[in-house]
């Protein structure tokens, strides 16, 4: 799960961009923060990115080997685990 979502954000901010994955234990759990300084989206689109073969880019799908799967199977990962997954983003 962790690699699809760093993968998801290496597609997001391209050749010069910064991503980190920090974690750390939780109450009832583990969190795991995953940053970057991409291109950020809309709040219309991020309210549907955990859907099955939705992509904000329909172009890049081809230029980057997506078929907007991958968020949607981490979803459902971290929902059999019992746990839940949420995504922020600010445009630009």
């Amino acid at each position: 799960m962790c690699l699809n979502l760093l993968d998801n954000a290496c597609k997001a901010v391209g050749g010069n961009g910064r991503i980190s994955l920090k974690g750390h234990p939780v109450e009832k759990g583990y969190q795991f923060i995953i940053e970057d300084n991409g291109c950020g989206m809309e709040t219309n689109e991020l309210s549907k990115i955990k859907e099955a073969f939705y992509m904000v880019d329909k172009s890049r799908s081809r230029s980057v080997d997506g078929s907007g799967l991958g968020l949607a199977l981490c979803d459902q990962i971290v929902k059999i685990h019992h746990g839940t997954i949420r995504f922020e983003s600010v445009l630009g």
